[in-house]
């Protein structure tokens, strides 16, 4: 069995689209997207539909995890029924019949993490200052933490940072958001169940997302 790691996608539904398609083989292949799925992009409805479509299709191969964009979308629901600074994905959202009380659902439901004993997936990493990493309240969770990551015994892959892909030996960690809204692809990482043999996977933007 294999792992398929996927970046942040925020939104580029097209881009995510042939991602899977030239890229993951459900037929051995769990399927992790590491959070920020919505957001800043131009697609976020059609990007949550197409994760709703595959969970229901792949119930025990597809993970998708919280990022901090659906974080603070579910935070914003739920303090005043808004999407405070998120007019566009309201807009967008709206446009597809989804409410805003389905999306505080969908992001209510995703966990910070995925982890076997060789390998831990998070939307931005284990902080090596942090003692509380599941903290979502804190700056330095593995939802919001920028700084370096902590070597953990376990390989670590993680978004969040947008960056050139790359692997860090001392921290053991694969940094994979190399900013698909932006126009610079979106990233995964293909790997053994194990972390081992990570081959570093980068699908150009598509034209429909810019």
């Amino acid at each position: 069995m294999q792992v398929l790691v996927i970046g942040d996608v925020h939104g580029c539904y097209y881009t995510f689209r042939r991602f899977l398609k030239n890229h993951w083989n459900p037929e051995n292949t769990l399927l992790v997207q590491l959070g920020d799925l919505i957001n800043k992009g131009n697609h976020s409805a059609r990007v949550l539909e197409k994760a709703e479509k595959l969970l229901k299709k792949y119930p025990h191969l597809v993970y998708f995890l919280l990022g901090n964009h659906e974080y603070m979308a579910s935070q914003s629901i739920r303090i005043d029924g808004r999407l405070r600074g998120m007019d566009p994905l309201k807009q967008d959202l709206l446009k597809h019949n989804i409410s805003l009380s389905s999306l505080d659902i969908w992001c209510s439901n995703l966990k910070p993490i995925w982890e076997n004993k060789h390998v831990y997936i998070s939307h931005a990493g284990v902080s090596k200052l942090s003692t509380r990493p599941l903290d979502l309240l804190r700056e330095d969770s593995v939802i919001h933490n920028r700084k370096s990551l902590r070597n953990i015994d376990k390989l670590q892959i993680a978004g969040h940072v947008v960056q050139k892909p790359h692997y860090n030996q001392k921290e053991n960690a694969w940094h994979i958001d190399s900013g698909a809204y932006l126009g610079e692809g979106l990233s995964g990482v293909l790997m053994n169940y194990d972390g081992s043999d990570c081959v570093l996977i980068t699908e150009p933007t598509h034209s429909k997302d810019l």
